[in-house]
């Protein structure tokens, strides 16, 4: 709940204005009070396209938060909140990543049922994006790899953080 709150209050200034996108910056968490807390976050917004069933290429905001010990991928379709979900009940998936060789990879995340997908600190693409030379990646996520019942595609990039 702590990690949803932190998301929900980091979001909305960058949704609307072009600062902080495609680079990684990093900002002092806040309760749910405003207070700061002392522990930092970093935060990477960018654009990507989204598609399903009543849109095809629409923008969509990615919003990717790293707490330390795992990433948080959040993406706004049509540069809007609330978070799209991929799944109701929290489920695993895969999302495909090409690397910058153009070598393609799927690496298993979890949806949970707020929204968005998490990396955890034991994924090999947990230590890709945090760990690796600053490398640029494009990342694929599908709907159908968490649940039976939707269909809709995201595709953005990301520079890991080197």
């Amino acid at each position: 709940m702590k990690n949803f709150l932190i998301s929900i209050l980091l979001v909305p200034s960058l949704l609307y204005s072009q600062e902080g996108f495609d680079e990684w910056t990093t900002t002092e968490q806040v309760d749910e009070f405003g207070d700061k807390t002392g522990t930092y976050v970093s935060t990477y917004y960018n654009m990507g396209t989204f598609s399903n069933s009543a849109a095809t290429n629409e923008e969509v905001i990615v919003a990717i938060v790293d707490y330390g010990d795992s990433f948080l991928i959040n993406f706004y379709e049509y540069g809007n909140p609330p978070a799209a979900q991929l799944t109701y009940d929290g489920s695993f998936g895969e999302i495909s990543v090409k690397r910058a060789d153009g070598t393609i990879e799927r690496y298993e995340v979890f949806a949970p049922e707020s929204g968005g997908i998490y990396i955890r600190s034991q994924s090999p693409l947990f230590d890709i994006l945090k760990n690796t030379v600053s490398e640029k990646l494009k990342i694929a996520v599908f709907e159908d790899a968490f649940s039976d019942y939707g269909n809709s595609k995201y595709i953005f990039t990301v520079e890991t953080k080197g």
